[in-house]
């Protein structure tokens, strides 16, 4: 795992199993990443287990606004399913329990949805569920995987065919605004949407204000799926792919 920016990635993890999706928490200071559910110091020091699955996969953390859960996937009963964690540790609750897959999870701005990628009407859309649980409602038609609400929580950004989509959390018709190469790997700001183009290998933000599209900073080797940018957007982080698995980099002042 790396943090990304004008300076050099900084490597905070050397991990044979795939630190994949890393998350910075909402005061900045604290990252989760995978195999097993994990917290440290921005910096990569002081790393906790959160999760004790055992021989299964948790991923994709990501943090309650307060920041005292982390919402997550886990394939432990046999196929995908969303859960949530104290973010101190302590026995996850699971959330989702359809045969289908449910992945991707992330929170809604005020904390009381979950949204998550569902592959049970044969397609993958984008769902969400009551934080505490309770009846799952889908959101999208036309495909959508990885799903973050907007700052000021009006707006639904997503990964989907194609490119990046959006829609008004409230309700409304859903849009493709941009052709990219991102993938999966975007985080909207306050100031727009970051992502990695894979075409060229550079973080990029789409700017909310001039409704144009800037070149950040090269993302040095492959990098892998999924990033997270830190509140103050001087940092970003990433999973950088290698022969045996991968690792969670970092780079700062990458504005």
């Amino acid at each position: 795992m790396k943090l990304i920016g004008a300076s050099e990635p900084v490597r905070l993890t050397n991990s044979a199993e795939g630190d994949f999706g890393p998350a910075w928490s909402p005061d900045g200071r604290s990252i989760a990443f995978p195999q097993e559910i994990w917290v440290s110091d921005q910096d990569g020091t002081n790393q906790v287990q959160i999760t004790s699955f055992g021989n299964a996969w948790a991923g994709s953390p990501r943090w309650y606004p307060d920041g005292q859960r982390i919402a997550f996937d886990c394939n432990v009963a046999g196929n995908w399913d969303v859960y949530v964690a104290n973010s101190q540790g302590g026995r996850p609750i699971r959330l989702t329990r359809s045969p289908a897959a449910e992945c991707r999870p992330s929170w809604a701005h005020d904390g009381k949805w979950i949204y998550f990628a569902s592959n049970r009407t044969g397609t993958y859309q984008i769902w969400k569920i009551p934080s505490n649980g309770g009846e799952q409602i889908q959101l999208t038609k036309n495909g959508g995987f990885v799903a973050f609400e907007s700052v000021d929580g009006e707006t639904l950004y997503y990964s989907g065919k194609g490119g990046l989509w959006r829609r008004p959390v409230s309700g409304g018709e859903e849009m493709k605004f941009f052709d990219t190469g991102c993938s999966n790997s975007f985080a909207p700001t306050k100031n727009g949407v970051y992502f990695i183009d894979g075409r060229d290998g550079y973080v990029k933000l789409l700017d909310f204000k001039g409704h144009l599209i800037r070149s950040i900073a090269a993302v040095p080797g492959q990098s892998d799926d999924g990033m997270s940018v830190s509140p103050d957007e001087q940092w970003m982080i990433y999973a950088r792919g290698g022969p045996a698995g991968s690792e969670l980099m970092l780079v700062e002042n990458f504005r």
